[in-house]
């Protein structure tokens, strides 16, 4: 799973923002399916084994740049690193033995452990970033859920960039998740969050 961009461009003059403009190269918005992005650590499942997702950017210790720590055997890389950020992020294998990820673990046995299929999952639950989602115990959420099986559905068809930059400007403000994740005949091609409108963090309801 690769770094995927925003739907729209970045603010120059604030990166954390963006702007009323399309990102070039996507396909045409009416042609994406949106899925929800959750809030808390991407995980994937291949042949029974789980991996989650660590970014091995270079660290910085007291002002001085240290190396990127070793990973374990059987890492994947994601992508090559980002060469303004550093950001270099892989997937890593997550033993039953791992207590660093014990939690992530813990929502792969919750959810059927090796009997899962294999995909990209999302770990959430009262271990994984302050439980927004609020669910009881921790559980992996397959990213492949669309905002059609959570009992919503988007109406940007035939608008302008400016348009529908206003309509999730204004469906973010109650929309009960991270952001949203495009799909393309099946891949992630884009993504967009809260925070690219400047929202603050919300409490979501509780999950189904």
């Amino acid at each position: 799973m690769r770094k995927i961009p925003t739907l729209f461009k970045k603010n120059p003059s604030n990166l954390g923002l963006v702007i009323p403009e399309f990102d070039e190269g996507l396909p045409s918005l009416n042609k994406l399916v949106a899925h929800p992005k959750w809030d808390g650590q991407a995980c994937m499942v291949v042949e029974g084994m789980l991996y989650t997702r660590y970014d091995n950017k270079p660290r910085y210790k007291r002002g001085k740049l240290k190396a990127a720590k070793p990973l374990p055997a059987g890492s994947i890389e994601c992508q090559e690193p980002d060469p303004i950020t550093g950001h270099h992020p892989f997937w890593v294998p997550v033993m039953e033995d791992n207590s660093q990820y014990k939690w992530v673990w813990q929502a792969f046995l919750n959810s059927g452990g090796q009997s899962l299929g294999e995909g990209t999952y999302e770990a959430v639950g009262p271990h994984h970033q302050s439980n927004p989602h609020g669910y009881d115990k921790d559980v992996l959420v397959p990213h492949a859920l669309t905002i059609g099986d959570i009992g919503y559905s988007l109406d940007v068809s035939d608008k302008s960039a400016e348009e529908v930059y206003k309509y999730f400007h204004s469906l973010f403000t109650s929309f009960p998740y991270e952001g949203l994740v495009f799909y393309y005949h099946g891949l992630p091609v884009a993504k967009l969050r809260r925070s690219d409108f400047g929202l603050p963090s919300i409490k979501y309801n509780k999950a189904a």
